[in-house]
């Protein structure tokens, strides 16, 4: 195939992978709500930054948010002024910049083996179809933004080894900013083994000087603080001290030493790290291809970048899945290097990947069937019809002849983003469903318009004040103490209160109640009436 044939079949499968982006984004803003707590959270900040029209520093229900930079909130703030204030232009920020990486990672890809256009083409179509990627990029998450600004930093590096050292390091500096205003210092976890290992992936040649390569490092990393100085200095000043704090150690090196939350063991991510890489951790292609790869610096890149960043992340007491997503495209990138050199696949390795789908399919399609316990399969929340989807999907690759694996790899992505989708469906109706809070939301926003004070029971996470519009912040009432008191004070007022399943109910009256699910677990909220707090 010549090098404009090339070109073009890898624009081809690039608008191939951003399809699929595109589409897995329109099943999740059609079969999800907003979800509780995280979503709900960020697009409160993102309203409560709007409605009070303080841009630099973040507020949650009227006080100050240190937990994350401003980034996103921003962002979600551009969309509403284009497009206007909705649910579905706040949740369509973050996969749109999901959809920037998938682009970006060719980029990279280019940049990395210009000799390889296989590799540039196979690439983003690879990581747009990954368990993990097709699923959390569809999210409102930092983790995206994480991710993107990630792909910049690398860019920027390449183009500092190839010759572009002032462009490069500039580019870089950039990547950095942006990230450290996404998500904070955690950017340095993904670029920084990269940027100081680059002795041990960069190839020895007169061109290359170390002692030039750090300068340029602390040249980026010099531009990476200006950016994001421009919001730390006057964040800085107008939060107050307790802001200051903490957004410039609590929050940074707190988080990274002794994460508050999500405390789990070093091992945690190396036992689901195969799932979350399906279905091309089962490609047969794939592992045969692995031993004819040639090691070379682009290889030893996404080795550093992906493994530096798993291993760094284990260290860290507080493990989420969606923290390593921004290591997705490194790995993608290796997976399309290995096979760009092989031209046809067989049926047989693609098989395990086939079947993996017709088990899923048939499990889920006749899960009801099975001599498991009624109280056990009326709380799955699966709907079994879109089971049959999965399944015939995967009798679609076990039937699918032999192929060029282009070809081959843009079939089992659609199938796989297929998989995803009819997922999403399925658990539509049992499992989203009880997932909104629009509905007391609503009920809030009739309360507060009312002039009825709101108060709530426990911390609250913002769930309520974007799906309601609210404009008044609650306060929070942590003990039966504080809620008598506040009785007292409001006896024409509201408290949110809630049911948590499996402990004794703590109200009598319980106004407006609806499901409220967190995880797999239904608890109850609902609205008490001050008049009837227990004395």
């Amino acid at each position: 195939m010549t090098a404009p044939q090339n070109n073009e079949r890898g624009t081809h499968l690039l608008w191939v992978a951003i399809g699929l982006g595109v589409c897995l984004m329109a099943v999740g803003l059609y079969t999800r709500p907003l979800m509780t707590i995280d979503e709900t959270r960020y697009l409160t900040v993102a309203w409560e930054m709007r409605n009070g029209g303080d841009y630099i520093v973040p507020h949650l229900n009227g006080e100050v948010y240190s937990h994350k930079p401003p980034l996103l909130f921003w962002l979600v703030n551009i969309a509403w002024t284009l497009f206007g204030i909705s649910d579905w232009v706040g949740r369509a920020v973050a996969p749109f910049v999901g959809l920037l990486s998938i682009w970006w990672t060719r980029k990279l890809a280019q940049a990395l083996w210009p000799d390889s256009p296989r590799t540039a083409a196979l690439a983003p179509l690879i990581l747009a179809s990954m368990a993990l990627w097709s699923i959390f990029s569809t999210l409102t998450m930092f983790d995206t933004l994480v991710t993107f600004s990630t792909l910049i930093t690398m860019s920027g590096a390449v183009m500092s080894y190839r010759g572009q050292q002032t462009r490069g390091w500039l580019v870089a500096g950039l990547g950095l900013g942006l990230g450290i205003l996404a998500k904070g210092p955690v950017i340095l976890v993904h670029t920084l083994p990269v940027l100081l290992l680059a002795p041990l992936w960069q190839q020895r040649s007169p061109e290359v000087r170390i002692g030039r390569w750090y300068a340029g490092v602390a040249m980026a990393f010099a531009t990476g603080l200006a950016v994001a100085a421009c919001w730390v200095l006057p964040a800085i000043i107008f939060g107050g001290e307790e802001y200051r704090e903490a957004i410039l150690w609590k929050q940074t090196a707190g988080r990274m030493v002794n994460a508050f939350d999500h405390r789990r063991p070093f091992w945690w991510y190396l036992p689901i790290l195969p799932f979350l890489l399906l279905p091309w951790a089962m490609w047969g292609t794939f592992w045969k291809s692995l031993r004819g790869l040639t090691v070379d610096s682009g290889v030893r890149l996404c080795l550093i970048w992906a493994g530096a960043t798993l291993l760094i992340l284990s260290f860290v007491s507080g493990k989420q899945i969606h923290y390593i997503l921004p290591a997705f495209p490194a790995i993608a990138l290796l997976m399309g290097r290995v096979v760009a050199e092989v031209r046809v696949t067989s049926r047989w390795e693609v098989a395990v990947m086939g079947w993996g789908s017709v088990m899923l399919g048939a499990l889920l399609s006749t899960y009801r069937l099975l001599p498991i316990p009624s109280e056990y399969v009326t709380s799955l929340p699966f709907a079994p019809q879109w089971g049959l989807v999965i399944l015939l999907g995967g009798v679609a690759i076990l039937w699918a002849k032999e192929r060029a694996v282009s070809s081959a790899v843009q079939w089992v992505a659609v199938a796989a983003c297929c998989n995803v989708a009819a997922m999403h469906f399925s658990l539509q109706d049992k499992y989203f469903s009880t997932c909104s809070v629009d509905q007391i939301s609503q009920r809030l926003s009739e309360i507060e318009k009312a002039g009825r004070p709101i108060a709530h029971q426990g911390v609250y996470a913002g769930q309520y004040h974007f799906p309601g519009r609210l404009t008044k912040p609650f306060e929070v009432l942590d003990s039966i103490e504080q809620l008598q008191a506040w009785q007292e004070k409001h006896p024409d007022g509201y408290i949110v209160g809630y049911e948590w399943e499996g402990q004794q109910p703590t109200w009598s009256t319980f106004t407006d109640a609806q499901p409220y699910r967190r995880g797999m677990k239904d608890h109850r909220v609902g609205l008490v009436p001050g008049a009837l707090v227990p004395r």
